[in-house]
């Protein structure tokens, strides 16, 4: 009996698919590195952000219901002291050195929150019934370029602020 019918695959058949099919899992692969990257600088960036925005949101709400607003500048360390009716004395702090480095802190009695934390910096101008509030703020991811955020705002006061 004599059996004409070959059905295999040659080695070169098979080297040749072998090939093709590295060549599209490393171009998969490499689209999903890219992607992978490009959401934790994406994430980053958001996160900053909303650090930033949601300190002013916090910081502008207490300070437009505020009396007796003082500043205090020095160097490395910027500190904003009020007090609001019916919580007492609140303050907001930035320091460059410390426990709470880089970081907004709100105090009230002897509880502390950190409002956000990789801040670069951290200023604050008296106007005449307003203050004008600028953060800096920047992360470094493990990879790619780092993500930096910066707002300004004036917020007007209802009440007199105290010379520093």
């Amino acid at each position: 009996m004599n059996v004409k019918n070959n059905k295999a695959f040659t080695l070169l058949e098979i080297l040749v698919a072998l090939f093709i099919f590295s060549v599209v899992m490393a171009a998969i692969y490499s689209a999903f590195l890219v992607g992978n990257r490009s959401w934790v600088v994406y994430n980053n960036n958001v996160d900053v952000q909303r650090q930033v925005r949601n300190t002013f949101i916090f910081m502008t709400k207490e300070l437009r219901e505020a009396k007796n607003i003082f500043i205090t500048k020095e160097e490395g360390r910027v500190e904003i002291t009020f007090t609001k009716s019916g919580e007492g004395f609140i303050s907001y702090s930035f320091s460059r050195d410390g426990h709470y480095a880089n970081c907004i802190v709100r105090a009230h009695e002897s509880e502390k929150k950190v409002l956000a934390n990789n801040l670069t910096s951290f200023s604050v101008e008296q106007m005449p019934r307003a203050v004008v509030i600028e953060i800096k703020a920047m992360k470094k991811p493990p990879f790619g370029p780092p993500s930096e955020f910066s707002l300004k705002e004036k917020v007007a006061l209802r009440f007199r602020m105290i010379k520093s």
